[in-house]
C-alpha cells in the first residue's frame, strides 16, 4: 500500500495513491478553476489495474453479506474524471469528485506524512478536505467538490461474428464500465471488468437499457475457473423481448471456449479475483440501493430483440 511521505502523490496510471492526513485550510482554497472540456470521461481500467478484494467464501444464501461498520473507502476523482487518490482500502467504497488543484493544495498543506490505511486516520483526512473544499466552494462560488448522487454500469466494445455450433451467431467482446455520478452532473469511471457476451444460442445481448438486480450466489450455474465460486445477477430489459434470461454472471476465465461464452448473458471472462471485485463491489452498492441500470453500447452490434431460434442473428 502506498503510504505518503512529504507531498502528495499524484496518480500517474490506474493503480490507487494514498493521499494524506486532515486539517483545515479552506481560505487557501478559494481560487478560481477552469471547467474540463467534457463532462464525462471514461478509461480503460485492465483486469489486473486494481488490486484484488478479498472476500470470503460464498455462504448458501441470496442474502448480501453486512458491510464492515464504520468503514468506508473513499476514492477521490478530478472534474476530468481522472482517479487522485484514496483514502482507506477498507469497507463500503464511496467516490468523491474534487477539483485537483484544490485537493492537491490541501494535501501538502496538512499532513503531508501520513499513512490512510488507518481508518481513524482516513476517516479524519476524508472529513477535513469535504469541510474544506465546501467551504472553499461556497466562498468561491467555484465548482471545488460534488457528491455522489449513484452508479451505473455500460458494457461497451466490439461485435464479432462466430460460428455457433453450425451458424453465424454474434459475440461481444469489451468491457464493463462502473460509472459513478455527481451531483455537479459529471461522472467518472470507477472500475472496469473484461466480459464478453455470447455467441452461443441467439447470440450477443441487444444494445439498450436493462435493470440488473443484487448479485448473489450462483457457483451450481455459473462457475468459474475454480469451480468453487460463482455470481450473477438478474438482468430485465427496459424494451419488450421476446428473449429472456438474461444475466451478468461468472464463467471460465482466461480462455475464449464453450466455457467462457453466454446464450446472450454478460459474462464475466477476467477470471476469479476478478469475479470477487465485482461481487463485492456490486454487493457494497445493494446495501443501500435496490437496482443497478445497465447499459449496452457495443459497435457493430446487429442483434435484435426477438427470439431468433435457427435463423441468423441479422
Amino acid at each position: 500500500m502506498t503510504r505518503i511521505q512529504g507531498k502528495p502523490v499524484v496518480h500517474q496510471a490506474t493503480e490507487p495513491v494514498k493521499p494524506a492526513n486532515a486539517g483545515g485550510a479552506a481560505a487557501a482554497l478559494r481560487q478560481t478553476h477552469a471547467a474540463p472540456a467534457s463532462d464525462t470521461v471514461t478509461r480503460t481500467v485492465p483486469a489486473n489495474a486494481r488490486p484484488a478484494v478479498k472476500s470470503g467464501m460464498f455462504k448458501a444464501t441470496d442474502k448480501p453479506l453486512p458491510a464492515s461498520p464504520g468503514n468506508t473507502s473513499t476514492e477521490f476523482y478530478s472534474m476530468s474524471g481522472e482517479l487522485l487518490g484514496v483514502a482507506s482500502s477498507q469497507g463500503r467504497k464511496a467516490h468523491i469528485m474534487v477539483d485537483e488543484a484544490a485537493y492537491t493544495k490541501f494535501m501538502a498543506d496538512t499532513f503531508p506524512d501520513a499513512d490512510l490505511e488507518v481508518p481513524e486516520t482516513a476517516n479524519q483526512f476524508v472529513d477535513g478536505l469535504v469541510d474544506a473544499l465546501t467551504t472553499a466552494e461556497k466562498a468561491s462560488k467555484t465548482d471545488l467538490i460534488a457528491s455522489e448522487t449513484g452508479e451505473s454500469l455500460t458494457f461497451t466494445g466490439e461485435a464479432q461474428d462466430k460460428v455457433w455450433p453450425t451458424q453465424v451467431r454474434q459475440m461481444g467482446v469489451g468491457t464493463l464500465h462502473v460509472m459513478a455520478a455527481f451531483d455537479n452532473g459529471k461522472s467518472a469511471e470507477c472500475d472496469a471488468f473484461s466480459v464478453v457476451s455470447g455467441a452461443m444460442q441467439n447470440g450477443l445481448l441487444p444494445n439498450g437499457t436493462y435493470t440488473a438486480q443484487a448479485p448473489v450466489n450462483a457457483i451450481g450455474m455459473f462457475p468459474d475457473e475454480t469451480g468453487k465460486y460463482g455470481m450473477k445477477m438478474v438482468l430485465t430489459p427496459k424494451d419488450t423481448m421476446t428473449r429472456g434470461d438474461f444475466r451478468i454472471h461468472s464463467v471460465v476465465g482466461g480462455r475464449m471456449n464453450h466455457g467462457s461464452m453466454t446464450e446472450g448473458c454478460v459474462g464475466l471472462n477476467g477470471g476469479h479475483d476478478q469475479n470477487v471485485r465485482f461481487f463485492d463491489e456490486m454487493q457494497a452498492y445493494f446495501q443501500s440501493r435496490k437496482a443497478i441500470t445497465l447499459t449496452v453500447d457495443v459497435t457493430g452490434n446487429a442483434n435484435v430483440k426477438t427470439q431468433l431460434g435457427s435463423q441468423y442473428h441479422y
